[in-house]
């Protein structure tokens, strides 16, 4: 469905990078995505998930190749546009998840509530 691609794209901050691509959206990116960045490999994989639609998204580091402006951008849609859904955020960052209900930090093989 090429309308639920384009807005998977759009969500994990991907529009103006498949515009500039020879054949947009239907550009073969290489084994293992070898053409594309690790950032832009780690957004590719954020798209996969939100294709989908699941209830439950889970990321763990999934933003942690990208700068620091790009990645909270990403999380800002994500969430702004996913807020349907249960999502389980999973980063060494703690200043990215403003958007969080309950944060938990893991200390010593220890679980802490810390918002």
């Amino acid at each position: 469905d090429n309308e639920r691609v384009v807005q998977a794209l759009n969500e994990a901050g991907l529009t103006d990078f498949t515009k500039n691509l020879e054949n947009n959206i239907d550009t073969i990116i290489g084994e293992r995505g070898e053409r594309v960045s690790g950032g832009q490999k780690q957004r590719i994989g954020i798209a996969r998930a939100l294709y989908f639609n699941p209830k439950l998204l889970i990321f763990d580091e999934s933003t942690n190749s990208l700068d620091e402006k790009t990645e909270k951008k990403i999380i800002n849609e994500i969430f702004e546009k996913n807020n349907d859904k249960t999502i389980l955020f999973i980063s060494h960052n703690i200043e990215i998840l403003d958007h969080c209900s309950e944060i938990y930090q893991i200390k010593s093989k220890n679980l802490f509530k810390v918002k």
